[in-house]
């Protein structure tokens, strides 16, 4: 199997490189919860906001979108990428860079 690099803060970094036949491709990631904080802040969404925007701004990678996701899946508020999940005046909350990295997340 070749070597294949991986971006330290993407979630393909829980993902396991699979070979069939001639075709390569990543399985199932399960990256690890990201569960709530005191550290954790809340972030109203604004209009043309995205996970990968606002990590950038919050957490300093636009490859930590899938930990703000993550967390808000530990409130019992499933998030996915569809825009209907990213409305204007939604409360998400952004975990610490901190927290992440205590983590191994970041």
């Amino acid at each position: 199997m070749p070597e294949v690099r991986r971006n330290p803060l993407g979630g393909l970094r829980f993902a396991k490189l699979v070979q069939y036949e001639e075709v390569l491709f990543w399985d199932r990631s399960q990256p690890p919860a990201v569960a709530p904080q005191d550290t954790d802040s809340i972030y109203v969404v604004k209009m043309t906001d995205r996970s990968d925007l606002v990590a950038a701004r919050e957490l300093g990678s636009s490859q930590l979108g899938w930990a703000i996701m993550e967390r808000q899946d530990q409130t019992g508020e499933q998030m996915r990428l569809w825009p209907n999940d990213w409305y204007p005046g939604r409360k998400v909350y952004i975990p610490s860079r901190d927290s992440l990295s205590n983590r191994g997340i970041a």
